[in-house]
């Protein structure tokens, strides 16, 4: 499990067809060890070797396949965001995130008024009914709150603060990102949907939230 709050933007090294996944990074070195979990763009990863500040994760046919992580699709010059592990005796300063994404958002907007962005993001129809207007959601493994809901598309207002400690200040329109719907919203959902709001179900639900 993660929070969302970015602890360090990492810096690609190299991605090998076999899924090999090698990034610089130094604040979170500190405790790390290998078999850790490390959300890398909001994709939970597992540290298979540690040399110096270079951390090597290995990416399955599975997440790349919903991924940015592919040949032809990750740059040269990336800009990972980071986040280790939530540990039981810190703060939850985000909401909670799995690290396993829905898939990929396309930048469609980005809008500054006054001190803060806007950026508006395009989704699969699959996705909509889990976007809900002031409902978290993760881009690239930023937890941010939904400024608005559109027909095919939402937005999320971006403070100051947050564009400068992430890689979203790297984002251009027609960009791709990771995206992960918040976990409570599908847990409903996915009641609802296999039997309703009755009964077991209901009080399952209460007893959950």
């Amino acid at each position: 499990m993660f929070t969302g709050i970015i602890e360090e933007i990492g810096a690609l090294h190299s991605f090998s067809n076999d899924g090999k996944l090698k990034i610089v990074c130094n604040k979170i070195l500190d405790d790390i060890k290998i078999g850790d979990s490390v959300a890398v763009n909001g994709v939970c990863l597992t540290v298979v070797s540690i040399n110096n500040n270079i951390l090597t994760f290995h990416v399955s046919k599975t997440t790349s396949d919903i991924s940015n992580f592919k040949i032809g699709r990750i740059s040269n010059n990336a800009k990972l965001n980071l986040e280790r592990a939530l540990r039981l005796d810190s703060r939850l300063g985000g909401h909670i995130v799995q690290g396993h994404i829905d898939g990929i958002a396309k930048i469609i907007r980005i809008d500054k008024r006054a001190e803060d962005h806007f950026f508006e993001f395009f989704i699969t129809e699959d996705l909509r009914k889990f976007i809900i207007p002031k409902g978290s959601v993760a881009i690239d493994g930023i937890s941010l709150t939904i400024s608005a809901v559109l027909s095919a598309s939402f937005e999320v207002t971006v403070i100051p603060q947050t564009l400068k400690e992430t890689n979203l200040k790297e984002r251009r329109i027609g960009d791709y990102v990771h995206i992960e719907t918040d976990f409570f919203v599908k847990y409903v959902s996915h009641v609802i949907s296999n039997g309703g709001y009755y009964d077991k179900n209901k009080e399952v639900i209460r007893s959950f939230f």
